[in-house]
């Protein structure tokens, strides 16, 4: 769902290494999102019930747009190893 984003649904912040979306960001996904069935007609992304969704979707958004493979993560054996101070070699 990331993928299919424009640039201004979001804001990056590089230094603080944070993503957040937009105003215009959070009604193109929750219309994605009902597109594909996931969020129910006349519920919020923001909504009590959509907290475990909405957890799902900020952490994929700081996946895409933060985060590069074989710089910050490597894929081996079909798991996703994060690569910090502490993985070793």
């Amino acid at each position: 769902m990331i993928p299919r984003l424009k640039p201004d649904a979001y804001e990056k912040d590089e230094k603080q290494r944070t993503v957040t979306f937009t105003e215009g960001g959070v009604e193109a996904v929750e219309e994605l999102l009902r597109t594909d069935g996931l969020l129910p007609e006349g519920q919020s992304l923001y909504g009590p019930t959509q907290v475990t969704l909405l957890h799902h979707i900020t952490q994929a958004l700081r996946a895409h747009k933060l985060f590069a493979r074989d710089v910050d993560y490597i894929v081996k054996d079909g798991q996703v190893v994060i690569i910090d101070e502490f993985t070793a070699a």
